[in-house]
């Protein structure tokens, strides 16, 4: 049963790397012109070794530009110095209530913590840079007995990936290779191949052995592999040895579980059902090749012009062009000249500034422009703190889209993973019991600058119709009857959750409520006060006042007689 169980490991491979084979020629292209070292295709006889071939990147502007574009990302979505998530709960009520709202702060505290011990933030540059040039990038989350968490970033020509029904990553299948040493040190001598027994045996123990590692829905109808799972786990990851014989009885090397997909694929943009994605080195890729090209006629023209082909009287044989060089010849037969096979005037400044275009188009391509305008406006005069706002959300709203995708793809499924992974290690503590009763269907929300920057355009709108509000008011006179119309608890509510503002320092609907009555209270008795002092004051002028003559006091006392 094992060696059935490998056999359609085995074949699902094989048709995951036909769907693949389409995509590679132009990521091998992408690797070659922009990032060589993240080339992982045919691996096999390379492991290790620093074989990246540079060569054909004369100008590394694209390379550079990417660069920027993962550290803008990286800095603007999830950065280490800031919180840059929160746990929230969808119903307002429940995330409102003060037992409910300290287990989420905690939780997210918990979890932020153990993401700055992983190597999380070691890996996300690479995931966002591999994402932006090839489209698709992988990083993988796994448990670990000292962080709780470890993360692998996976290469293009290292996995396939699938997608379910809804668009959403749930198989890999990730080629590794293992030296025959780890390959019985991390799976039994018992479980490998003969063929890794007989190395063993030799011993050959730094001999390459081509595994893959697969993951995917649990779902697979065969008893060998059902029986080493526990009941209901929704995923399954199995080892195996990639170049075993049909023949070979070995099966699986290993047999895992997973209650959620460890792996994650963001894509920066996909084009209908497609599984692979499309970045920006597929846009920019026509540039970067018209730069290499021009790179180099603008080196062989300097080249020309510094050191021109010469041509010489026939007969001189050694010709000296180096400075102070001398150049023999026979001067019975008169002069002898050199000169240029042709005359070089070439006009280099039209090409320089055709490569500062080529330069400045990959630079927008990549958004390197968004990230780096405040030092590209640093030698400007007389310009405003809000003019660079400005600017900057506008560049930056063009990655909308792209962040929505991300939150998505890569950080919903990661910060659920962490969630659930510190929670069953009881790392987290345990929910309220109003979670619990409700299950545990939390919110995540994102306070980073780039979310900030998202948030913002709702924010001006909110400002724009308070103003518009304020100003009607105004026009009437200082009416208040404008603002009646304008729920405000819920303006300050949602203005502080669009700038970020911690859930702790919004009060509650009850004490919000106590603070009005009892404010409220206070001045219907300072008003109270202020009568009672006024009936007071009119007793002491009444009872000061003559009585032999007709007055006030007289009227009342008059009165008062004839009501007798």
């Amino acid at each position: 049963m094992s060696m059935l169980a490998r056999k359609y490991f085995q074949d699902r491979r094989s048709r995951l790397e036909s769907v693949r084979q389409s995509w590679e020629s132009r990521l091998r292209e992408l690797c070659q012109y922009i990032l060589p070292e993240y080339d992982r295709f045919f691996t096999d006889g390379r492991e290790n070794k620093d074989d990246a071939n540079w060569d054909g990147i004369i100008n590394p502007r694209a390379t550079l530009a990417s660069e920027i574009l993962a550290a803008g990302l990286f800095t603007g979505i999830t950065n280490p110095t800031r919180q840059w998530f929160r746990l929230s709960h969808p119903d307002r009520k429940l995330a409102d209530s003060p037992a409910v709202k300290r287990w989420l702060e905690e939780c997210t505290k918990l979890m932020l913590g153990a993401f700055g011990r992983s190597n999380l933030y070691n890996t996300l540059p690479q995931v966002y840079q591999e994402m932006a040039v090839f489209g698709t990038s992988c990083l993988f989350c796994g448990n670990d007995k000292k962080d709780v968490l470890r993360f692998w970033n996976i290469s293009p020509g290292e996995y396939f990936i699938d997608m379910d029904e809804r668009g959403v990553c749930n198989t890999l299948y990730r080629d590794i290779s293992l030296t025959v040493g780890q390959v019985v040190a991390m799976f039994g001598l018992e479980n490998c191949s003969q063929t890794v027994k007989d190395l063993w045996a030799k011993p050959n123990y730094n001999e390459i052995v081509r595994v893959t590692q697969a993951i995917e829905p649990n779902r697979i109808p065969l008893d060998g592999v059902q029986n080493k799972l526990p009941k209901g786990c929704p995923f399954i990851e199995v080892y195996f040895e990639r170049a075993a014989k049909p023949t070979d009885e070995t099966g699986l090397l290993k047999v895992k579980h997973y209650y959620e997909f460890p792996a994650f694929a963001p894509r920066w943009h996909v084009v209908s059902t497609n599984i692979y994605g499309v970045g920006r080195g597929h846009k920019a890729l026509g540039d970067i090749k018209e730069l290499q090209h021009e790179m180099r006629v603008h080196a062989r023209a300097l080249e020309k012009m510094v050191d021109p082909p010469i041509k010489a009287p026939s007969g001189t044989d050694d010709i000296d062009l180096e400075p102070g060089g001398k150049t023999l010849y026979d001067a019975s037969a008169g002069p002898q000249a050199f000169s240029s096979v042709y005359n070089i005037n070439l006009d280099l400044d039209r090409l320089s500034n055709h490569i500062n275009e080529l330069e400045q188009s990959i630079d927008r391509t990549f958004y390197a422009d968004a990230f780096q305008m405040m030092a590209l406006m640093e030698g400007r005069a007389q310009i405003t703190a809000r003019e660079i706002d400005e600017r900057r959300e506008e560049k930056l709203l063009r990655l909308g889209s792209v962040l929505l995708r991300l939150n998505d793809e890569l950080l919903d499924p990661l910060v659920i993973r962490a969630f659930e992974v510190m929670m069953r290690e009881g790392i987290l503590p345990e929910a309220p019991d109003a979670i619990r009763q409700q299950g545990q269907s939390l919110r995540i929300e994102y306070d980073s600058v780039l979310s900030q920057v998202q948030k913002a355009q709702g924010v001006a709108s909110t400002e724009r119709f308070l103003g518009t509000v304020g100003n009607i008011s105004a026009m009437q006179g200082g009416n208040p009857a404008a603002w009646d119309m304008v729920d405000v608890d819920e303006v300050i509510r949602d203005y502080g959750e669009s700038v970020g503002v911690s859930g702790r320092y919004i009060r509650k609907k009850s004490d919000i409520e106590a603070s009005r009555k009892q404010r409220q209270a206070l001045q219907e008795a300072q008003q109270a006060s202020a009568i009672s002092g006024e009936a007071a004051k009119t007793a002491r002028d009444l009872a000061a006042s003559p009585t032999d003559s007709e007055n006030a006091l007289t009227g009342v006392l008059a009165g008062m007689r004839a009501g007798v």
